[in-house]
């Protein structure tokens, strides 16, 4: 037995020396950029709402009023997209209905073998005219590469047709959760930078499952520490391929740099192009910029250990693009294999060593994952080694003995010392990058992670290198190796939203206190039947419909919009029934570009609504958020006019006549819908009815059911009340004519002879 394991101790302190030793080198490498970090990176921030330019490695400080204030340039949003049918219809509409940006089109790169994704492209294309395919030539899948140039083909198409040309060109995958004001945030620096590359963080998953959220810890210290000291030396930082914009000029000047070999402006050869075509860019001379936008919110979060209290605090909000990552450990190492296939060894065979020191320096930061990501699991090896002789020992005291492996106060215990801070030092510093976005939890449980994270890396830089020999010995090509895609839920995307809350507070419209209230109200109701916060704060009075109307369209970010009845064409009002336009809550307002239907609503639908409303118009829906009271009013009188359809209305004929302006007739229709009084808000000044009964009234309601239907239904009135409360209602209605007459813009006279040429 002494023999094997005398063979044993001493292969084990010849490993122990090789880790050690390059563990040393890498630890050392490794806590210079650190030290650059905290003294040079971390203390840095700019404010960028003065219009000034971020400060390398700094955090940008913005302003939602800052970012919205500058002219919108025409923007090109690229998505390579292959074998995406699950998602890229989700992707798609979540980013066109809460983008913050008007000036945008997308193009999506399909194969012409990929039916699902076509199909799911063309479904959202018609709905949404902003939406164009780009098909590849050749059947997928090819490369990301291929896609992306196919996609430039179709752009420069479209600018051909369409007279215009874009000014800035973002990157995108079918999987990404686009922050509303990236759009904003890219016009704001372009073209002024080449390239802008905004943060990449992975959407958070359960904490047990460490596959898909080592992805958490890896991009968080990347984006948060890493890319930004890069930048500080090397004057230039790699592309993520997602969340990143390029300047017409850098496109232009790198279209006419890129070798024949290449196959277009993105290289072909490479399996990341991103990274490849970015390099590229910095080396050709053209700025390319890591900016950490961070916007201040105010909220409210509970305080204290035995009595929670609300307290207003300010936020800070990074805007960046966020995704899910492969959750399983076989499509997380494929997926790391292409990253360092493509960036270690493709970078080393297509860019060589190349540029300044600093450069240098960076691309052998790229390239020793190669070798470090073997020695960290070496080195789990060694610990398995030598946990293995002390069970020896324990187990067998008295048949073999051996010295200390490590000696103290010999060169390799410094070694190994030095080794253990590193280590040590290594976690606390990607605790504190994942706690910078995601808080305390996550940053605990990065520390457990790194192992994890290191046997990924040491399967997938395996494979990498067996795919490489593999294309080199065999000629095997080099494909775009597929990772299955999915998309955040509804309720993943929604705690992303601003919260109502902290909204009005932010606008200064409510106390902490009034909502703290409001929300003590609202946690006291039954689970399953809670009013919603603006509706509560709505019947205290604590806010006007007008403010809640404006503050829930920011949250929801959909567009907020007051309705005029008389102006819906008819044919909308009848393919939309009045009584489906009760049960959902909506009211035609217009159709768009044919295709297309615009609904107004005064709350969020859910797909199955919006699809039901679809099948019933014919055509995709588009929303746009009303008041309550101005949806009712809308109802009420939109549907009236389908019962004189060969009548022409009031106001028109006035205006047919030269009694009226448009302008004038405008005004009227307003402060007409400003006197409509809904008819709830009469049964609760005649004491009939509470603020609490009437929305138990409103839960109650079944599909369709009119509010007046419903309280008669369930005993809350009487036949004889509703009629007084209608008649309340009707006596406060100020007709149109009546309202001109007002301002004096025509006479009584008049109007009865319109009316009675009308007749």
């Amino acid at each position: 037995m002494s023999t094997w394991l005398d063979s044993f101790v001493i292969s084990l302190v010849l490993l122990l020396v090789f880790v050690a030793v390059v563990t040393l080198i890498s630890g050392l490498d490794e806590f210079f950029l650190d030290l650059i970090y905290l003294l040079r990176i971390l203390p840095r921030r700019t404010p960028g709402a003065t219009g000034e330019q971020a400060l390398v490695g700094a955090k940008a400080m913005h302003t939602e009023d800052s970012l919205a204030g500058l002219p919108e340039k025409p923007i090109a949003i690229m998505i390579p997209a292959w074998n995406e049918g699950d998602v890229i219809a989700q992707m798609l509409e979540n980013t066109l209905q809460t983008v913050r940006y008007s000036n945008y089109q997308v193009f999506v790169g399909v194969y012409p073998n990929d039916e699902a994704t076509n199909a799911a492209v063309e479904k959202v294309s018609q709905r949404f005219g902003r939406v164009h395919r780009a098909v590849c030539p050749l059947p997928g899948p090819t490369n990301k590469a291929d896609c992306l140039n196919a996609i430039f083909d179709r752009i420069f198409e479209y600018e051909r047709d369409a007279g215009m040309q874009f000014d800035i060109f973002v990157q995108h995958d079918a999987e990404d959760l686009v922050h509303p004001q990236s759009m904003r945030v890219f016009n704001f620096y372009q073209p002024q930078t080449d390239m802008v590359q905004l943060p990449v963080f992975a959407l958070e998953t359960d904490w047990r499952e460490f596959t898909g959220c080592h992805y958490v810890d890896e991009f968080c210290e990347h984006h948060i520490k890493s890319i930004p000291v890069r930048e500080l030396l090397s004057g230039s930082v790699p592309s993520a391929g997602v969340g990143c914009g390029f300047s017409r000029a850098a496109l232009e000047a790198m279209r006419e740099r890129q070798g024949a070999g290449d196959g277009g402006l993105f290289n072909q050869r490479s399996l990341t192009e991103d990274y490849d075509f970015a390099l590229r860019l910095g080396l050709a001379g053209r700025t390319t910029r890591f900016i950490r936008p961070v916007l201040k919110r105010r909220e409210m979060v509970e305080r204290g250990w035995f009595k929670k209290k609300l307290v207003e605090v300010e936020r800070e909000e990074i805007v960046a693009t966020r995704e899910y990552f492969p959750s399983e450990f076989q499509p997380a190492v494929r997926q790391k294999a292409r990253w360092i296939l493509g960036i270690s060894i493709q970078g080393w065979q297509l860019l060589g060593w190349t540029g300044g020191f600093w450069t240098r320096y960076m691309l052998m930061r790229d390239r020793k994952t190669l070798l470090t990501s073997q020695i960290n699991v070496l080195g789990y090896l060694v610990l398995a080694g030598f946990f293995f002789l002390f069970m020896v020992g324990l187990l067998f005291p008295d048949e073999y003995q051996y010295p200390s492996i490590v000696e103290r106060g010999t060169w390799l215990w410094y070694v190994v010392l030095a080794d253990t801070f590193f280590l040590l030092w290594r976690l606390v510093l990607r605790a504190h990058c994942v706690y910078v976005v995601y808080g305390w939890g996550p940053a605990i449980w990065s520390v457990p992670r790194l192992i994890w994270g290191n046997l990924i890396g040491f399967f997938a830089t395996n494979r990498a290198i067996w795919l490489f020999s593999r294309s080199r010995l065999f000629g095997k090509p080099l494909g775009w190796e597929k990772t299955q895609h999915s998309f955040p839920t509804e309720q993943k995307i929604s705690s992303f939203r601003r919260r109502l809350g902290d909204l009005l507070l932010e606008q200064r419209l409510i106390a902490p206190e009034e909502l703290e209230a409001a929300l003590a109200e609202q946690r006291a109701q039954p689970l399953g039947s809670r009013q919603a916060l603006g509706e509560i704060l709505l019947n205290r009075g604590l806010v006007g419909e007008r403010d809640l109307f404006n503050a829930i369209g920011v949250q929801l970010l959909i567009s907020p919009q007051d309705i005029d009845p008389y102006s819906t064409p008819i044919e909308a009002l009848r393919l939309l029934p009045r009584e489906m336009a009760i049960r959902y809550s909506v009211f035609p307002v217009a159709f768009v570009d044919g295709a297309r239907m615009l609904v107004a609503t005064d709350q969020i639908l859910t797909r199955e609504a919006i699809d039901t409303l679809e099948a019933a118009v014919e055509r995709h829906i588009e929303l746009c958020l009303t008041t309550r009271t101005g949806l009712e009013f809308a109802i009420v009188h939109g549907y009236e006019r389908l019962e004189t359809p060969d009548q022409t209305l009031l106001g028109e004929r006035l205006v047919k006549a030269g009694l009226l302006t448009p302008e004038q007739l405008d005004q009227a229709l307003a402060e007409q819908r400003r006197a409509y009084v809904r008819l709830a808000d009469v049964l609760v000044e005649m004491k009939l009815l509470s603020q609490p009964q009437l929305a138990e009234a409103r839960r109650a309601a079944n599909p369709g059911e009119m509010l007046s239907d419903t309280l008669v239904r369930l005993g809350r009135i009487g036949p004889q009340e509703l009629r007084e409360a209608l008649r309340s209602q009707t006596s406060r209605r100020r007709p149109l004519g009546e309202i001109a007459i007002s301002h004096g813009w025509v006479t009584a006279d008049q109007i009865r002879r319109v009316q009675g040429e009308a007749e």
